[in-house]
């Protein structure tokens, strides 16, 4: 009258144990070349031209200028932007041309350079920016040439 007891609890724990690992090793095997992918998206910021006023610029970074020069402005310039694979990496050659073309914008023949910041690693991601801050000055032709 009543239909046969079915056993539903017949579980085979070493087969458990054998597909959770295939899974955990599927997941390796597609999170690897995933992660890779990401970070190959991660550009070059593009190249900056140096202006021709910038060629001469003097560039003072273990000593300050001499007195015979008068401080105009600070600037700050970066090159790159965003965060790891999400932007573009800045490099040094071109925040270098970017800072001479800033002095050469605020009508200065020289400038301090005081700090430059090489993209790095923060708590929340890499940063890509390349920052160099610095001084911009007005110095006799003198001191330019030498």
């Amino acid at each position: 009258m009543f239909p046969k007891t079915v056993k539903l609890c017949d579980i085979n724990f070493n087969q458990i144990n054998i597909m959770e690992r295939s899974l955990n090793n599927m997941n390796k095997i597609i999170l690897i070349p995933s992660l890779i992918l990401l970070a190959s998206c991660a550009s070059t910021a593009p190249k900056i031209t140096l202006l021709d006023d910038a060629k001469n610029i003097k560039i003072f970074r273990k000593v300050d200028p001499p007195i015979s020069c008068n401080e105009i402005t600070t600037i700050v310039v970066s090159h790159g932007n965003g965060c790891g694979a999400f932007g573009a990496v800045g490099n040094f050659d071109d925040v270098y041309k970017a800072f001479k073309n800033e002095v050469v914008n605020n009508k200065g023949n020289a400038a301090l350079l005081q700090s430059e910041t090489p993209p790095h690693s923060s708590p929340n991601c890499w940063v890509n920016e390349y920052v160099m801050r610095g001084i911009v000055y007005a110095c006799p032709v003198e001191v330019i040439s030498n």
